[in-house]
């Protein structure tokens, strides 16, 4: 059952332990400058391989228990900075580690998709587990693309496998590929999420149509530059990212590590992450729109843990002939994917 709650949960819970590092001059540098300051707090911060934490929660005074309160998850939505909102904690996923990354877009892409997924961009990627448990290994990603205008665009992607329990999983971390999109059974917890979507503002496209599919309409509808595109938004329904052979084949699916430092040690700066795939709607063919570039190396810090905050976009996908203008109020897309 722990298995089945956390890969639910993983999409709409974060948290925050310690205080704002950034001031409100951060919100006025260009891309690359916000990517240079939260990466110095990430830096500033790094655990020692050998002491690793590991308790959950990270605060003893925090109640799981509140995941169960529809209130709870509207903040990770409407949060629009790059640091956690006061007073939250990660309860799923508290440990991972961060990297810089570029996303770089195919220019000879012949999908049409606007915004970042033709523009690509540069940020910060966050892998982790969902929890660290004995039974399960389930790897996550979040990845923040920093603009030079505006606040940053975030994408979650999870096991298309998903963690279910295994007396004996297998701990490559890069053995298969993660999406947007999420196949999951039934648990309470997903009922009071689909709950907590319908508070959200505005109208039904305003909000995600299930916890089981996070879109990709806000991150193509704006470039690395923070540019609103003008015109129709063209966002691929599903994005699927394929781990680089090399980092399959080099992972060990029987490692005893704290998964933290074998990604430190397998994956230096330079390396080609992961491949993105798209697909413009379901049943279509998946199409290779560019990869994702580590530009430094991997780390495991406080700040990565604590307080860097990937929020969660609202917008569900439209097809590419809906007019924005109108977006939220007359075209209620709905997919049937039930939690």
């Amino acid at each position: 059952m722990a298995g089945n709650f956390g890969f639910v949960v993983f999409w709409i819970v974060s948290g925050c332990l310690v205080s704002a590092a950034l001031d409100a001059s951060y919100d006025t540098l260009l891309g690359a400058d916000k990517q240079a300051t939260l990466w110095s707090l990430i830096a500033a911060s790094t655990y020692s391989l050998d002491s690793l934490p590991s308790k959950f929660p990270q605060n003893p005074s925090v109640d799981p228990k509140q995941l169960f309160n529809a209130s709870y998850y509207p903040p990770v939505f409407l949060n629009m900075g790059d640091e956690m909102p006061a007073g939250r904690y990660r309860l799923f996923n508290p440990y991972g580690v961060c990297a810089m990354v570029e996303f770089v877009a195919y220019a000879n892409s012949s999908t049409g998709y606007t915004g970042l997924f033709k523009s690509g961009g540069i940020g910060l990627v966050r892998l982790s587990l969902q929890h660290l448990a004995a039974d399960s290994f389930a790897p996550q990603l979040a990845m923040k693309i920093l603009l030079d205008l505006g606040p940053s665009q975030n994408f979650h992607f999870n096991s298309i496998a998903g963690p279910l329990p295994d007396q004996h999983p297998n701990h490559n971390y890069f053995l298969g590929p993660l999406s947007n999109m999420i196949y999951a059974p039934n648990t309470g917890i997903g009922t009071v999420m689909m709950q907590a979507l319908q508070t959200l503002p505005g109208g039904p496209n305003d909000r995600p149509e299930s916890v089981l599919n996070m879109g990709m309409y806000e991150q193509a509808g704006v470039d690395s530059a923070g540019v609103e595109i003008d015109g129709a938004v063209i966002a691929p329904l599903r994005v699927v990212i394929v781990p680089n052979p090399d980092l399959t084949k080099a992972g060990d699916p029987k490692s005893i590590n704290d998964f933290r430092v074998d990604i430190i040690n397998q994956v230096p700066a330079g390396t080609l992450l992961y491949t993105i795939g798209a697909q413009r709607a379901l049943g279509t063919p998946v199409e290779k729109i560019g990869e994702i570039w580590t530009q430094s190396a991997f780390v495991a810090s406080q700040y990565c843990d604590e307080q860097l905050f990937f929020r969660h976009a609202a917008r569900r996908w439209v097809p590419p002939f809906h007019d924005k203008m109108n977006h939220g109020f007359n075209f209620d897309v709905k997919l049937d994917l039930k939690i």
